[in-house]
């Protein structure tokens, strides 16, 4: 089914189009690691501070999920 195009006025005006954000660059695999590092050292801190036991091997893939599901990977 054909559709009819309608004609439109030149009228000499311009639209502007819309402002676009600045391009962030994307984040590498040595920031995502580098996020990781200073999450596991965190969550050591919190852990030997209040006395509970565990492993740096634990924080750290606690603190890749956490990464993980904050910037939705």
């Amino acid at each position: 089914m054909a559709v009819k195009k309608e004609s439109q006025k030149k009228t000499g005006t311009v639209i502007a189009s819309p402002a676009k954000k600045p391009h962030s660059p994307k984040k590498t695999l040595n920031d995502y690691n580098a996020e990781i590092m200073e999450r596991a050292f965190d969550l050591y801190l919190q852990r030997i501070n209040s006395g509970n036991s565990g492993d740096d091997v634990n924080d750290w893939l606690l603190a890749e999920k956490e990464v993980k599901k904050n910037h939705r990977l």
